[in-house]
């Protein structure tokens, strides 16, 4: 169950990626961040935290000057860069793995995590790529999925466990 604070991160998470206004040059869905020349070329939403909540998130860097691939929690000191594990961002957001993997990681990488083989066909046609919430289906993105695409899909997680949430309070009661 997502506390307020976790839907209040990755609602200012998705208001930040429809503003525009990111550090990066592209939005990059496959690439958590990637710098060349000290430029942000490109990056994700992951690749984002720093300048969303640079309180708990930073760039990692060396001498002043930026690195490419990863960000390091303010608080540990500990990198997170591509397919390592991710619990800390996750639980920064108050989500479960399965959930951070739909909402954060291209479709491909979201089945890397899980060990499951890619080049099975069966995967995409019986839909296995999902996370079931009220429900409801909750499927990943493309790599090729735009920071558009990722906001709306924060915005619909958030309100289907908010949906989740009340269903759960009325069985309950």
């Amino acid at each position: 169950m997502i506390n307020q604070q976790g839907k209040e991160r990755l609602l200012k998470l998705a208001e930040h990626l429809e503003s525009g206004k990111l550090k990066h040059e592209r939005f990059d869905f496959s690439t958590i961040s990637n710098v060349v020349n000290g430029c942000f070329t490109n990056g994700c939403a992951i690749g984002e935290l720093p300048i969303v909540f640079p309180e708990a998130w930073k760039y990692l860097t060396t001498d002043g000057e930026c690195l490419s691939n990863g960000i390091v929690n303010v608080e540990t000191e500990e990198l997170f860069i591509h397919l390592t594990d991710w619990s800390k961002v996750y639980e920064f957001f108050s989500i479960v793995k399965e959930e951070g993997n739909v909402l954060f990681c291209p479709i491909a990488s979201y089945l890397l995590h899980r060990d499951v083989d890619i080049e099975d066909d069966s995967l995409w046609e019986e839909g296995q790529d999902y996370l079931k919430i009220n429900n409801i289906f909750f499927t990943g993105l493309a790599k090729h999925a735009t920071k558009n695409n990722v906001a709306a899909h924060i915005r619909k997680f958030v309100k289907l466990k908010e949906l989740e949430d009340e269903a759960r309070s009325e069985t309950t009661s």
